[in-house]
């Protein structure tokens, strides 16, 4: 069984800007718009990174990763 790859915050937050720059100028059928054309000429510019990244961080879920329950037997400090 695989286990899920961790993703950092840092990584979704540009996961999430990348995936807002390609919902404005994507359009489907048009070539001059297909995602290799932005990645050309929006995305490389501002992030550098290749092509197949690129796609990676189409497919990445910008949610934060939900933080996990406190164990009550966990020792805290009052201040």
């Amino acid at each position: 069984m695989e286990r899920e790859k961790k993703t950092y915050r840092s990584t979704r937050d540009r996961a999430r800007l990348i995936q807002q720059l390609t919902a404005a100028y994507y359009e489907p059928g048009n070539l001059r718009r297909c995602y290799r054309a932005i990645w050309q000429r929006y995305i490389y510019p501002v992030y550098p990174m290749c092509y197949n990244t690129y796609l990676h961080y189409l497919g990445i879920d910008p949610a934060p990763e939900p933080r996990p329950e406190e164990d009550p037997r966990q020792l805290t400090l009052q201040f």
